[in-house]
Parts: structure tokens; sequence; C-alpha cells
């Protein structure tokens, strides 16, 4: 009986020996096939590098007309002039009248340049959004036309409009003088905004980052 007993505790320890050799080469085989691919035999994750945000977007025309003007002219000839401009006007957005106010600064050399400010839309109930606009004038002396594109970005707002972010783009016309009415066209893109600008209840609420998860496992 001894005997056998010193018999079957070698069988188990051959039996150990075996299955480590046996694992050591597997991992090494599982390693070499990695030099390839490491996506083979290790978990990745992939993750948005931003919030996945869908804006709102809300469009509107309008006709504004200068309310202050203060113009400076300086250099050879009076060729150069700057100053700030009040235009107001009204436009619809989302079937409610706004108050569409622009508080606009302008840098011209021969009657075009660079131009800058704000733009303000106001409702009814009070609530206010701000918007800051950077952009360029572009004089045509063919047709005696200014032609204005500007970048906008949302200040914040007030009321409803609290918390509302977002970016857009303004184009506009004016045919003669700097006193004459000018045509703009407003493209904005919103986050947060509520349901009194875009008309959708849903609308409210800052957008949280989404992620996603993938794995591959080698067998």
């Amino acid at each position: 009986m001894p005997r056998l007993t010193v018999s079957t505790t070698r069988v188990v320890r051959l039996s150990a020996i075996a299955v480590t050799i046996g694992l050591a080469l597997t991992a090494c085989s599982s390693g070499s096939s990695d030099s390839g691919s490491n996506s083979s035999s290790s978990p990745s994750v992939s993750a948005s590098p931003s919030p996945s945000t869908t804006g709102y977007p809300v469009a509107f025309k309008a006709t504004l007309n200068s309310t202050v003007t203060k113009i400076n002219q300086v250099g050879k000839g009076d060729n150069q002039s700057y100053g700030v401009q009040v235009l107001e006007g009204t436009s619809q957005i989302n079937k409610t009248s706004v108050r569409v106010r622009m508080l606009g600064t302008f840098d011209y050399t021969d009657e075009g340049g660079p131009v800058g400010g704000f733009l303000e839309l106001v409702w009814r109930d009070g609530t206010v959004l701000g918007l800051r606009q950077k952009g360029t004038a572009t004089y045509d002396s063919s047709s005696k036309e200014t032609s204005i594109e500007a970048d906008l970005e949302v200040i914040n707002g007030s009321g409803k409009a609290v918390g509302t972010t977002g970016t857009g783009k303004l184009t506009g016309t004016r045919k003669g003088s700097s006193t004459s009415p000018l045509k703009i066209e407003v493209e904005l893109d919103l986050t947060n905004a509520p349901e009194l600008i875009t008309g959708d209840s849903g609308s409210r609420g800052t957008p949280t980052p989404s992620s996603t998860y993938s794995a591959t496992i080698a067998p």
C-alpha cells in the first residue's frame, strides 16, 4: 500500500507539470498572435470625444432700421470710418413675434472691413437671448451694396432662455448709405433652448456624453 501511494503522488505531480507547461505554451502562442492585432486578445474601449448633442436649428429673417448711428471718419480723404450703430426690427420665431436688435460696431477702410457687436432677441414675455457677432462687411462699388457675413455665439439668455448655448451664422445686405435698412438672415444651432424658441417641449435639458464599449476575447 505505501508503494501505491507514492506512485499515485508521482502521477499527480507529473500531471500538474504537464498542465503548467501546456498553459505556458498557450500563453506564448497568444502573445505571438497579438503582434498582428492587439484587439484579438485584449478588450478595447472607445468613447465619443464630445457629447452626442443634437442642436435645434432656428432660422429667421428680419429687416433692421437704424435708430442710432455714430460714425467717425479719419484717414486720407476720409477713406476710413469707425463707429457704432443700433438697428431694430421684428421677426417671427416659432410663430411668435420677436424683436430683433443689433448693437453693431464697424471699422471700415474704403467702406468695408471688420464688424462686431451683439445681436439681441427679445420676446414679449421678457425672455432675451444675447449673441456675440464677429464678421466682415464687403462693399461692391458697382452695385453700391454692402454685404455682411458674421459668426454668432450665444452669450446666454434671461427668463425662459437662461442656460441656452449655441452658435450660428448671420448674412446681411444693405443698399445705399450706412443708415439704409439692413436685411439679415440668421441661422442658429441651439442647445438647451426652451420650447418658446424651438417649439419642442423636449428641447430643454443638457445633453450627456454617450459612450460605446466593445471587446473581443480570444478563445
